[in-house]
């Protein structure tokens, strides 16, 4: 366990069961690329997504990085878009050279910056969970292996859609997963937890980059009222 973050360094047993049965892996790392480093390093997969836009560098670039197998050989990809033989065939269109580059500086700097970053994000999330102790919460995720950038609560007798509605012009947060926040359902990963339908319905889930300085007595003060 990382004593600053306290979060529990994970095992990579999937991946390397999967290599024993030649099956390949692919990792969608877009929230750990830049803050889980090391942990990503140790890690057997074969594909890997990544996204700049998670690292503070602006929307519309991402990569893939793909491993060489024990072989030193490129594992098969196929086309889906054609048109063009850019990206050595794999895809159609001018490469965005100042979106690439500037994603690869933006790289440079969280793998500079990762640690003393996630200790500022740590100090918010204690500043949140201090903020909130005069309501009944429940924290959903074993917070040993949850990132310091991000929680996901239910608070007693709360109308989460209600307070989303409330507060989206001041705090990012959501009642559902971050891949589906615009769609207003309820989290399929808290499903999949088995946590109970009146907890699902009182998540919500809120992320820093540990840049700001927040404030959460508005926050608390507005969930009140929605309570």
């Amino acid at each position: 366990m990382n004593s600053e973050t306290g979060i529990m360094q994970p095992v990579d047993e999937i991946g390397e069961d999967l290599r024993r049965r030649h099956v390949l892996f692919h990792v969608d790392a877009t929230q750990a690329f830049g803050k889980l480093s090391d942990e990503i390093r140790r890690l057997q997969y074969d594909l890997m997504s990544v996204s700049a836009h998670k690292i503070g560098w602006p929307q519309g670039i991402g990569a893939l990085v793909r491993r060489r197998n024990a072989g030193y050989e490129n594992h098969p990809l196929a086309q889906l878009m054609y048109g063009g033989m850019h990206e050595r065939g794999f895809r159609p269109g001018t490469v965005p050279v100042a979106l690439a580059a500037g994603f690869a500086k933006a790289a440079e700097i969280s793998e500079r910056e990762h640690e003393a970053r996630a200790r500022r994000c740590a100090q918010i999330k204690k500043k949140f969970l201090e903020a909130i102790s005069c309501l009944r919460y429940d924290v959903n995720g074993d917070q040993r292996y949850c990132l310091p950038s991000s929680i996901n609560v239910s608070i007693d007798g709360l109308d989460a859609e209600a307070a989303f509605l409330c507060l989206r012009d001041e705090y990012a947060f959501s009642n559902g997963s971050a891949c589906n926040a615009s769609s207003h359902q309820l989290s399929y990963v808290l499903d999949a937890m088995g946590l109970s339908e009146k907890r699902k319905s009182e998540a919500i889930r809120l992320s820093w980059s540990g840049d700001e300085d927040v404030d959460f007595s508005r926050f608390v003060s507005v969930v009140k009222k929605v309570i």
